[in-house]
């Protein structure tokens, strides 16, 4: 039986073994990196949604902008794609995505969309 840290861990390693997929070329490494800094933020969203639907697991894929500044513009879940759908973690991690500072883009005037699968498991 896994605890919750172990839980946790499985869904950290998810996390960085997905791949993220950006307009811009060079970016995804450092984009990876700055999802990793709010995984706690993220189990937290998790952790909430279970007091309220215990043993529910899936993957949600988010989306979201960059602007060229590295402050996020938009964030939704494709839920078409997610098979995890549920209202409140679906707005508690995009509220969390919302307050995030990616890389801004080099030449500082456009913007870049990020893919990203969060993939819970408990």
């Amino acid at each position: 039986m896994l605890n919750r840290s172990s839980k946790f861990l499985m869904i950290f390693l998810v996390l960085s073994a997905c791949a993220t997929k950006s307009k811009k070329v060079g970016l995804n490494e450092s984009i990876r990196r700055e999802i990793q800094k709010h995984l706690r933020e993220v189990r937290a969203c998790y952790e909430e949604f279970l007091v309220l639907k215990k043993d529910k697991s899936g993957k949600i894929i988010l989306k979201w902008t960059v602007n060229e500044l590295g402050a996020v513009t938009s964030a939704k879940v494709d839920e078409a794609k997610s098979t995890l759908n549920e209202k409140t973690l679906n707005l508690c991690l995009t509220d969390l995505i919302m307050t995030w500072q990616f890389p801004p883009t080099r030449d500082r005037v456009s913007s870049y969309d990020v893919t990203f699968p969060f993939l819970f498991n408990n």
